[in-house]
């Protein structure tokens, strides 16, 4: 009797303290499914060959540690999973081979809706959604080698929208095409962009009565301690390219950071013109309001804005060129305090602006100098921002990761044949350059070098 009371012991006590002390270890049967364009669901789904046909009969299947490989071919059916992932066990849904996977909403639905947790998507490509392309309010996921295009022109939709959901990483994706935004952090926190291609092209606003043209590339919104590095924003967005904004006084902006990053071209064409839009919104519509490009604020490369709190924001390592309007502009009208701007270049901005803020070329205006609590080693075409023994201006030759600047080489672009392919464009042939077409206009090319801030010619850091 009591030997038999101690195997009882040991085979339900122990394992039941291990469980919960976090020690149970991890289940040996996480699986690996197919699902294909030719596949049947009544098939086991374990190979190529025996793939499912649908994504509804993957998630009755799918469980914590699977992983979903997408055998290549246009799926119009939405990837919207139904369970959710665990922290050390992750479900990973995969393009089998990166970009040859279109998941194609046809204007009727939300591509990537995810607002479950702990999922990894890789190697997809979204596009036409009826709202957003990708929609995510889940937490704790990774999207990694993405790129979305087209969400709704007349709705306040956006490419790829975080939304009221923390700790998620979109890191080397694309996002193009039509949208009133192509990445937005909403009312979010701990999420990372990292490393996205943003090139907004048009929206057209006939459901959503704000401000038109508008539109963003990429922006922090309501949102705090979140990150956007070594990202570029490439695109005609007729308000920001990059953004950190807290718009209601009963709202936040505290601690992001925008690291790394690079704006080129706000509110102008890539030939260098600057967009002539329209004095009418385009119709049918109900909606009148349109935007005043008088406004200081506007067709800006990078923007502090809002009314809310906004507070330990930190803007460094940013290269800001051909903007319509300023290169860099702050509009704070709320709380705010320590909000800083270190390492920053900017250079060739000011294309249009009004001659009430301070003309053609003008990159700032002074009267937003007082708003940032600190403005070091940067560089600022025309002036020397009273630091003329720390002009370094934006150092770009390596990867920021989760806020730290590491050893590891940016260039060329980590998603550049993706983006060659997709978009036709070399981001790593764009940004070398406007990259060299500073450093050959400035006389301090010699002292950067030496600086090791960036070593001229910056092409031949940047060539594969």
């Amino acid at each position: 009797m009591n030997i038999l009371f101690h195997k009882l012991t040991c085979f339900t006590i122990v394992p039941l303290a291990l469980l919960l002390l976090g020690f149970w270890p991890k289940p040996a049967w996480a699986a690996t499914y197919y699902i294909g364009p030719n596949g049947q669901d009544q098939s086991a789904g374990a190979s190529p060959q025996s793939a499912w046909a649908t994504f509804a009969h993957a998630w009755t299947q799918l469980q914590a540690g699977d992983t979903l490989l997408i055998l290549d071919g246009v799926y119009t059916e939405a990837i919207e999973p139904q369970t959710n992932g665990a922290p050390d066990q992750p479900i990973t849904i995969r393009a089998e081979h990166d970009g040859q996977v279109v998941i194609d909403g046809q204007d009727q639905r939300i591509p990537v809706y995810l607002y479950r947790d702990y999922y990894q998507i890789e190697g997809i490509i979204a596009r036409n959604g009826n709202h957003t392309v990708y929609f995510i309010s889940g937490s704790h996921n990774t999207l990694r080698r993405v790129s979305g295009y087209d969400a709704n022109p007349d709705v306040n939709s956006d490419i790829f929208a975080i939304f009221d959901s923390h700790d998620n990483v979109l890191e080397d994706c694309i996002a193009a095409g039509v949208g009133r935004k192509m990445v937005m952090i909403y009312q979010g926190s701990h999420n990372t962009i990292r490393r996205c291609f943003a090139d907004w092209r048009a929206w057209d606003g006939r459901q959503w009565c704000d401000d038109w043209p508008w539109g963003d590339n990429l922006q922090i919104y309501n949102s705090d301690y979140n990150i956007i590095e070594n990202s570029i924003g490439y695109g005609s967005a007729p308000v920001w390219s990059l953004a950190v904004q807290a718009n209601k006084p009963e709202v936040s902006a505290i601690g992001n950071q925008l690291l790394g990053n690079i704006a080129i071209d706000a509110g102008m064409n890539h030939d260098g013109s600057v967009i002539q839009w329209p004095t009418a919104r385009p119709g049918p519509t109900d909606c009148t309001q349109l935007r005043n490009f008088t406004w200081p604020s506007q067709r800006a490369g990078v923007a502090l804005y809002g009314n809310g709190r906004i507070e330990d924001n930190l803007f460094r390592d940013l290269f800001v060129y051909g903007s319509a309007g300023l290169g860099l502009t702050a509009i704070l009208d709320g709380q705010h305090a320590n909000n800083r701007v270190d390492h920053v270049t900017l250079f060739h901005n000011g294309l249009d602006n009004p001659a009430q803020w301070g003309g053609v070329g003008t990159e700032m205006r002074n009267e937003e100098l007082a708003l940032w609590s600190a403005f070091t080693n940067n560089w600022v075409e025309g002036s020397a921002n009273g630091d003329d023994e720390s002009r370094e201006g934006a150092r770009l030759t390596h990867r920021y990761v989760d806020g730290r600047l590491t050893d590891e080489p940016l260039w060329p672009w980590p998603m550049e044949d993706r983006v060659q392919t997709e978009l036709g464009l070399s981001p790593t042939i764009i940004v070398t350059g406007l990259l060299d077409h500073w450093l050959s206009s400035t006389i301090e090319v010699q002292e950067f070098a030496s600086a090791g801030v960036l070593a001229p010619p910056f092409r031949q850091l940047c060539e594969p």
